[in-house]
């Protein structure tokens, strides 16, 4: 299953501990960060407008103890304000630090930039970041996104981050109604077992032996959870 083995806060943490490292090795590379540095400013000083004392983005990513929910919308800001994929790829990274709920707020502007034109390569990552923070309320926003197919295998974290949303009445039945679709079934098959979704077993019966590895070990895991809860265990 094409699921991040870290997320976009990992990776950014990486990239910060890589970049000190190359700065040690390559001068030159102080020239990078310092660009990093000067385009992030404007996010910097909102940040600093609402009382948060920070002089840089890295320093954001590396320090939990600056995760004020006040700053979501401020990021749901600056996504939009057509920075380059460098600076977008630390402001989700941080994103995805706050657990769903205190970041769902800014899932209207990650939808935007994924259905735009400026990241069409790293939609994949958007939809990564929206799957971490999304929750029920988002399911409607988020539903036109899964249900246009030119975006192929760059809707596959949607999908599965439909397991989050248990509350939303008919999500069993929009992911069943996704199982079709060659290229997101699999998470469809996955979000349903996470849901235990009973309703679901004829769908774990027919992919049991799907052609893809990680689809057969998701239906079978259903069906033994299943068929514990209908003996009554």
């Amino acid at each position: 299953m094409n699921v991040p083995k870290m997320t976009h806060s990992e990776a950014a943490r990486r990239a910060l501990a890589d970049a000190r490292q190359q700065l040690l090795e390559d001068p030159e590379a102080v020239a990078d960060m310092l660009e990093d540095i000067r385009k992030s400013q404007p996010f910097i000083d909102d940040l600093r407008s609402i009382g948060l004392d920070v002089v840089s983005i890295f320093e954001i990513i590396a320090d939990d103890r600056i995760m004020d929910k006040r700053i979501v919308p401020i990021i749901a800001d600056h996504l939009q304000r057509g920075y380059d994929w460098g600076i977008i790829f630390y402001l989700t990274g941080i994103l995805q630090r706050f657990k769903a709920g205190k970041g769902a707020s800014a899932v209207p502007a990650l939808i935007n930039i994924f259905a735009g034109e400026g990241y069409v390569i790293h939609r994949w990552e958007i939809g990564s970041t929206i799957f971490f923070i999304c929750n029920d309320s988002n399911f409607e926003e988020i539903k036109p996104l899964i249900l246009n197919k030119s975006y192929g295998k760059d809707r596959e974290m949607l999908v599965f981050g439909l397991y989050k949303m248990k509350r939303t009445p008919g999500v069993v039945d929009f992911l069943i109604s996704l199982l079709d679709d060659e290229d997101t079934y699999g998470h469809a098959i996955a979000a349903l077992y996470k849901l235990q979704a009973i309703k679901a077993k004829p769908y774990f019966e027919r992919f049991k032996n799907d052609k893809k590895i990680f689809v057969r070990n998701y239906a079978k895991k259903a069906l033994a959870i299943i068929e514990k809860l209908e003996a009554g265990g």
